[in-house]
């Protein structure tokens, strides 16, 4: 028997795009699962190596690395997915502008928060986190943020190109690196050494991915563009601020309480939890390779105004993504007590914040494809809201169980989970009731026009 959701991408209409969706599906499976183990595999080695409370240092370092990313990214990549996959065939030229503004702005803006990120580095680890000690560290993670920053857009341009074998090659000589990288910087200078290790990753990746764009710049003969008209700086404006706000309105909720967990209840909780939430990578697994399919498929049916369609694909995807997280996050939960002491003895009285961890992540699955169809109908305002309601939630729970320690965050993140599904079904069902609205006027004020044009 097959399921809805695989019916309705085995009828897309054109063989074409079902081998494309299978083949993006395929690498993008293979890309992720190859980058994940490795990452896996380094910090267990890491934890191994640092001990608990160490390790909670490195994890609160690397926390404020992505908090900084985060702007320094700027939206770029899914604007370069967007964009490029739209004019790489139709405007060739236009589609070697965007690239370049992608490239350009997010080198710029990666190297503008790094020299933000290095001068407010003893503030931060001083007033916030509580730990001097680690001001070299974070100035050295500034190194790590700018290609983070910049890797991000180098995806989301292959990505635009459907080059997920592409990424998948880089993702596979990332993984290579990583482990040798970030151990032997461990063994050589502690938590000083995991973040170089780290930083060495992000510019191999920077320089893989840069040899496949140039690769792919060819194929489509995209030429190289160096001066950027207008449009493509009203696109910083009117579709990468809003992606950057969007994903800006949670991420310094988690930095913070993160840092709240750090300084109020210690480092060797933050350990823990650091140990704890690598898992939710694992149990998202299949959940973002299914979810990274909705936004064109979505974005088709809304095209053609098919409301009923529409529904029923955002229900399946909804279905898709939560079982496949149950069916990893079950045995993951159940094998708690193994996992944690796999990072060594003094993690092992975590299991209780692992099992709440894969609670919170299988909420987090529901909800993947609530984003999906906020950016395919075009509701990016109400999309930041929500991630506003969300990082607010966060926190809030945070404050009231923080003092049960890495348990009382993982109990924040499922409280905030509840929330969040909550308020996203009563809003989808409104959403999808007002566009069914919209929809259905359009139609018919297009009818008589369309009749008038037969006649």
């Amino acid at each position: 028997m097959r399921l809805p959701l695989l019916d309705l991408l085995w009828n897309a209409p054109g063989a074409s795009l079902k081998q494309r969706m299978a083949h993006g599906a395929f690498w993008s499976i293979v890309g992720a699962g190859v980058s994940q183990s490795a990452t896996l595999a380094a910090t267990v080695l890491c934890a191994r190596q640092l001990g608990v409370d160490n390790y909670g240092r490195l994890g609160i370092i690397l926390s404020t690395i992505n908090l900084f990313a985060s702007v320094g990214q700027l939206g770029l990549g899914l604007t370069a997915t967007k964009h490029v996959a739209e004019f790489r065939s139709t405007d060739p030229d236009k589609a070697g502008r965007v690239i370049a503004l992608s490239q350009s702005t997010s080198i710029a803006s990666g190297l503008l928060v790094a020299v933000v990120l290095c001068a407010a580095a003893r503030l931060i680890c001083g007033r916030y986190l509580g730990a001097p000690s680690l001001t070299g560290a974070l100035r050295l993670g500034a190194l790590a943020m700018f290609f983070v920053a910049v890797n991000g857009s180098q995806t989301g341009i292959l990505s635009g190109f459907e080059a997920f074998r592409q990424i998948a090659t880089a993702n596979f000589v990332r993984s290579v690196v990583t482990i040798p990288a970030v151990l032997a910087g461990v063994i050589w200078a502690g938590i000083d050494g995991a973040v170089g290790g780290y930083a060495l990753v992000g510019l191999v990746s920077y320089l893989t991915f840069g040899v496949l764009i140039r690769r792919e710049c060819r194929k489509w003969s995209i030429p190289a563009k160096h001066r950027l008209g207008m449009d493509e700086v009203r696109l910083l404006y009117h579709f990468s601020l809003p992606v950057l706000i969007a994903g800006f309105s949670f991420t310094p909720a988690v930095w913070w309480t993160n840092t709240l967990l750090a300084k109020r209840a210690g480092f060797v909780e933050s350990g823990l939890a650091t140990a704890a939430f690598q898992w939710q990578f694992v149990i998202l697994f299949f959940s973002s390779a299914i979810g990274s399919l909705g936004l064109p498929m979505l974005s088709n049916l809304a095209g053609e105004r098919n409301a009923s369609a529409y529904r029923r694909l955002l229900y399946w995807s909804a279905v898709a993504t939560t079982a496949s997280a149950v069916v990893l996050a079950a045995p993951i939960a159940l094998a708690s007590p193994h996992i944690m002491r796999a990072y060594g003895a003094a993690f092992g009285r975590g299991s209780a914040t692992l099992v709440l961890v894969c609670v919170a992540t299988v909420l987090s699955a529901a909800n993947i494809c609530v984003g999906q169809a906020i950016w395919s109908l075009g509701a990016a305002s109400w999309g930041m809201a929500l991630s506003f309601l969300r990082g607010a939630a966060l926190v809030a729970a945070a404050y009231a169980f923080i003092a049960h320690g890495a348990a009382g965050l993982a109990s924040a993140y499922v409280l905030t989970g509840v929330v969040q599904t909550a308020a996203q079904v009563f809003f989808m069902q409104w959403l999808l009731r007002r566009k069914s609205h919209e929809w259905e006027r359009k139609t018919a004020e297009e009818l008589p026009q369309e009749v008038a044009v037969i006649g």
